[in-house]
Formats: C-alpha cells, structure tokens, sequence
C-alpha cells in the first residue's frame, strides 16, 4: 500500500503533539518534584528549553521522511537567516542560561533584563533557534 502525503502529515502530527504532551507531562512532573523538594528548578528550566528546541527542529524540517539521503551535494548554510534570526535567540538563551546560574550578565543589567528571563520569552527563543537551526542548513545539488 502507497502512503499518501495525508498520511505521511497525519503521522508527523501524531508525534509533534506526541511530544507536545510528553514534554509536557515530563515538565509538570519536574515542577511537582521541584516544589516538594526546593530542588532541580535549573533542570526544569533546561527541560523547558531543550523540549521547545526539539519541537523548533521539527516544526523546521522540510520534508521529515529523509529526502535528504536522496539529494546529492554538500551540505551548506543560509547565513544570512542563522546570523539575523538564529544568534539573537541564541544570546537570550545564553544569557537566561547565565541568569539560572546567578551569574551577573550584561543584558541584565538594563530593563530589558526584565523581559529576557520570563518563561515565556525564553520558550519561543528556543523553539525560534530549533527552527532556525533546522532549516538554515541544505544541499547544495550544483556544488557536484
């Protein structure tokens, strides 16, 4: 039997809400830990981010059924979408990385500090550097 493109579409979504609700799940369950405890709330916050970067990738993938092992070149980078898009999500990241850790940053330094350590805010950056990621790199079929 021939898989139709619905198909192909109705299993990726099957496992990105899959790993919605398992990040999810597994994220609750670290907070529930972490309020009876005191303990692990950097582990929930890296959670948080890597589950958000996974889903990032995904949500970037071209074509998620493996064309790539088709197509012949060398792979290459878009620049230009990894410098403009990519690095400022990458420093925000950094820096709450930083903010976890107690350790004085110079963002943080100014109002937007505020803003650069909310949940939220760091959760898109880490899904916009995911897809970044994901869809900044290709093949180059005429480098052959």
């Amino acid at each position: 039997m021939k898989r139709t493109p619905m198909l192909k579409y109705l299993a990726f979504a099957l496992v990105l809400y899959g790993l919605f609700i398992g990040s999810q799940f597994l994220i609750e369950s670290l907070l529930k830990l972490y309020r009876m405890t005191y303990q692990g709330g950097r582990t929930v916050w890296c959670v948080m981010m890597l589950t958000s970067m996974l889903i990032g990738v995904l949500l970037g993938m071209e074509n998620p059924w493996g064309t790539v092992s088709e197509k012949k070149g060398y792979w290459k980078i878009n620049w230009q979408r990894f410098l403009i898009i990519g690095i400022p999500a990458l420093v925000i990241i950094i820096n709450f990385i930083i903010y976890l850790f107690g350790i004085p940053s110079f963002l943080l330094k100014f109002s937007i500090g505020n803003i650069i350590t909310r949940s939220e805010f760091v959760m898109m950056n880490s899904l916009i550097l995911g897809y970044t990621l994901s869809s900044s790199f290709y093949r180059d079929e005429s480098s052959r």
